[in-house]
């Protein structure tokens, strides 16, 4: 009985030992070993960072990374199954727009507190680097180059840009360094900027008292939507770039602009406009939605059916005048809509978080691009890339996915 006692004692003995020597294991794997006690050399302090961790624990030449680390030092994004992700910070990057190799968004990572002083960010794919719009134009508050009444507070104000959009080498976006006391003494308002791209430059459109929101661009042709600030009057707005052309297409709002055509919304909840550039008309269409998007014949568009207790995204064509319902599913959450070609993107709430949905009108096929469980929003297509803002680390980054062919 004794010898029976004796060997219980020892399998448990054995067992403990097995269980802390893979206890052990774990341990070394999670990195936790590594922790308590200092591997020198040259590693990975975290994401963010490479350096030299010496005997004593001191981290040495500490190289701070833009975008991730390994083994091997800082790393840029990389395409990994056809995603490839631009940012990686603590700050917010949103609302991106792409144009062949650019992508330019909205960015927090240099606000002050308040959450002030946001900037627009381009990306260049071709060469993998990033850039503040005016880093190298100097600042966009620039009171001897703006043109527009009460252009600047000095270093005393808000400095924001946000909202920008791309078309080839020239980039526009709504800045806020402009003192207009529209809702209250020592407001700042919105003013269509234009960037181009090539020589670094950052200066109004136009010269104006209006309070200006929401710019797109395509081309020479830039619209965007402004409130008079005398009488109160909310206009779509279009403007020619090469003829420096200015047209104030009547009351509406959000417009967007492609090739020779602008479509926009109206004020109340009524038919779509549309702007034909070419013959310097405006017709009312037969169709009724929302922040309407334009390529070639086609408009895309959301609207909420009261019959699916929900929300659709409709496809019109000007050719045969037809709408054309193109999502399979009603969600409570659809919207987002941009096309290129003969591809429709827009962002939906699928299986507990918001997917970007692809969708071909020629093939009828849709696809969701990312089932990652994190939420994706605002999509833009340019080509067989679509650029998309997703929230993993608890703030938003910009993703690019390549459609494949």
């Amino acid at each position: 009985m004794k010898k029976q006692g004796l060997i219980l004692i020892y399998m448990i003995i054995a067992a403990v030992i097995f269980d802390l020597l893979i206890f052990g294991i774990q341990l070394r794997d999670t990195g936790f070993l590594a922790a308590t006690k200092c591997i020198e050399g040259w590693q990975c302090k975290d994401y963010s960072a490479y350096g030299y961790l010496d005997k004593n624990c001191q981290w040495k030449n500490l190289q701070y990374c833009d975008y991730d680390c390994d083994q091997a030092g800082c790393i840029k994004p990389t395409a990994i199954a056809g995603i490839t992700r631009l940012t990686a910070n603590n700050a917010t990057q949103a609302l991106p727009k792409i144009s062949g190799n650019y992508v330019v968004y909205f960015d927090n990572r240099n606000s002050v507190p308040g959450g002030h002083d946001t900037d627009v960010y381009i990306y260049d794919l071709a060469s993998n680097t990033e850039d503040k719009i005016i880093s190298a134009g100097g600042p966009v508050c620039d009171a001897e180059s703006s043109g527009v009444p009460k252009p600047c507070l000095a270093n005393d104000g808000y400095k924001d840009q946000t909202s920008p959009d791309i078309s080839n080498n020239v980039v526009v976006f709504e800045d806020y360094s402009r003192v207009c006391n529209f809702l209250g003494e020592g407001d700042t308002c919105p003013t269509i900027y234009k960037y181009d791209v090539t020589d670094k430059k950052a200066k109004p459109l136009t010269k104006t008292n209006a309070v200006q929101f929401a710019p797109k661009i395509d081309g020479s042709s830039v619209v965007w939507y402004e409130i008079d600030m005398e009488t109160g009057a909310i206009s779509a707005m279009w403007y020619d770039l090469s003829l420096k052309v200015e047209r104030n297409l009547g009351a509406g709002q959000f417009p967007a602009v492609n090739n020779n055509k602008v479509v926009y919304m109206p004020l109340s909840y009524g038919n779509l406009q549309l702007f034909d550039i070419a013959t310097q008309s405006l017709q009312e269409l037969p169709v009724t939605g929302v922040f309407p998007q334009i390529f070639g014949n086609n408009i895309v568009y959301s609207r909420f059916d009261t019959a699916d207790n929900g929300t659709n995204i409709y496809l019109y064509d000007l050719n045969t005048e037809t709408e054309k319902k193109i999502n399979s599913f009603t969600s409570k959450i659809v919207g987002g809509q941009t096309i290129y070609g003969a591809k429709i993107a827009y962002h939906a709430l699928i299986d507990g978080s918001l997917k970007i949905v692809l969708y071909d009108i020629l093939s009828q096929n849709e696809t969701i691009i990312d089932s990652s469980p994190y939420n994706q929003t605002n999509p833009s297509i340019s080509g067989n890339k679509i650029a998309y803002e997703k929230e993993v680390d608890g703030n938003k980054d910009i993703y690019v996915y390549t459609i494949s062919e």
